[in-house]
C-alpha cells in the first residue's frame, strides 16, 4: 500500500495521546566525515530539542523500514541521496526530553540509528532547521543525547 504525506498525518488530537502516553519510534543518521572530526548536525526549529544542534532524523511511519526512514530523513533534511546499504546500524538510544510539539509534556522516543561517512559537502536545509553544519565532533554545542550517538557511531565505525 502507498502512503502519501497526507496519509501518514496523525490526527493532532491522537498524536498529543501518543506522545502522551507512549514512547515515539525515531530514527537518526549520525554524518560524519571520514577522518570522523566533524558531523553534520542541524539546528532545530521545532520542539523536542529546539534551538540545538541534533543528529538528523525523525519519527518511523507505519508501513516505512527503518533503513527507508534513514534514507527519506537524509533526503529530505539534508539533500544527501544515500543507498540503504550505505548506512551502518549502531544502536537504540533511549531519549526523553522536557518539552514536546505541546510544550511541557515531555517526549520519549527510541531512536534507532545509523551511521553514514561522506565528505564534507554542501548540503540543502529544510524547514525543520535554521541551519545544518559540519561540527566537530566533540563540540559542546551538540545536544548530549546526539554527541552519545555521534560517540558511539565512532567507536563502531
Amino acid at each position: 500500500m502507498a502512503f502519501t504525506p497526507e496519509t501518514r498525518r496523525i490526527p493532532k488530537t491522537t498524536y498529543t495521546s501518543i506522545v502522551r502516553w507512549l514512547p515515539i519510534p525515531t530514527v537518526d543518521v549520525v554524518i560524519l566525515t571520514p577522518d570522523k572530526k566533524k558531523t553534520l548536525v542541524g539546528y532545530r526549529m521545532n520542539r523536542p530539542a529546539q534551538h540545538c544542534w541534533y543528529t538528523i532524523g525523525g519519527r518511523l511511519q507505519k508501513h516505512e523500514s527503518i533503513r527507508s526512514r534513514a534514507v527519506r530523513a537524509l533526503r529530505e533534511e539534508t539533500g544527501l541521496t544515500v543507498k540503504p546499504a550505505q548506512l551502518k546500524l549502531i544502536g537504540v538510544l533511549d531519549e526523553e526530553f522536557p518539552d514536546s510539539a505541546w510544550g511541557r509534556m515531555g517526549t520519549h522516543c527510541l531512536s534507532v540509528y545509523f551511521a553514514l561517512t561522506i565528505s564534507q559537502r554542501p548540503v540543502k536545509i529544510n524547514s525543520e532547521h535554521s541551519k545544518l553544519d559540519w561540527l566537530p565532533v566533540n563540540s559542546k554545542k551538540i545536544h548530549k543525547l546526539a554527541r552519545t550517538k555521534i560517540t558511539n557511531a565512532i567507536a563502531t565505525l
